[in-house]
């Protein structure tokens, strides 16, 4: 009799773990947010900003442009938990903490200013400026697997950085023109004309650009840095990494 009973009560055990085991999945699944209806436009109104940071899985257009605005396109249970903030003078725009977001149309996110001085991605989103932008200094940054295509004019300096397999196209024309790679990540700015450059490559990533002045090639691992122009270079290479010249 002790036998059973002590079986019974490990059976019992047992079968309550699973059935509260199925009622948290439960939970999880309600807790998913799973893309609804058909496409919406929605305005945001934020107020000044001159930095931009994307979080998330969004396509970005950027317009130079005289006042703030901000439009996203999405499903409409999708578009509510995302957020777009300003703090400080930086424009956030991402899914709200604990947001469970799956499947769901691609979210446009169409933004407009008269002012740039940094944009950052992180994530898998992709930026594209619809305009060349009039920029002084401005700071680039991708973490993750975003990209990132870009035009600018008369920029006094241009940072960028990269960090994990995203890529950068750049175009236009920068008095300097500082880039750091840290991963696979590549940088395509053969169009864009600098006087001098500065750049460091950490793993298998690569750099293509323009150079009409000076260059600083720095590369620890198998990244290569192309470069067009003849500017007087000097080259600091670790591992199997190479700068070259090309036509």
């Amino acid at each position: 009799m002790k036998t059973i009973q002590t079986h019974f009560l490990r059976k019992s055990f047992f079968t309550g773990l699973t059935l509260a085991a199925l009622g948290l999945s439960a939970c999880d699944n309600d807790d998913v947010i799973r893309g609804r209806g058909d496409v919406v436009t929605q305005t945001r109104a934020v107020g000044p900003f001159s930095d931009v940071e994307i979080g998330g899985d969004f396509e970005v257009y950027l317009r130079q442009g005289p006042a703030e605005a901000i439009r996203l396109e999405g499903q409409e249970n999708v578009l509510d938990v995302v957020t777009a903030k300003v703090e400080g003078q930086e424009l956030e725009i991402k899914f709200k903490p604990f947001a469970n977001v799956r499947k769901h149309k691609t979210i446009r996110v169409y933004i407009t200013n008269p002012t740039l001085t940094g944009l950052e991605l992180s994530g898998s989103s992709r930026a594209e400026g619809q305009t060349p932008w009039t920029v002084d200094n401005l700071s680039l940054k991708v973490s993750g697997s975003g990209s990132l295509e870009l035009e600018m004019r008369e920029a006094n300096e241009v940072e960028s950085r990269i960090s994990g397999s995203g890529s950068m196209s750049l175009r236009g024309d920068a008095e300097d023109f500082e880039n750091e790679i840290s991963g696979s990540g590549n940088v395509r700015a053969f169009d864009l004309v600098t006087r001098r450059a500065d750049t460091k490559i950490s793993g298998s990533g690569n750099c293509e650009l323009t150079v009409t002045q000076s260059l600083n090639a720095r590369i620890s691992g198998s990244g290569d840095v192309r470069y067009k122009g003849d500017p007087t270079v000097n080259v600091s290479v670790s591992g199997s990494g190479k700068v070259t010249r090309v036509n």
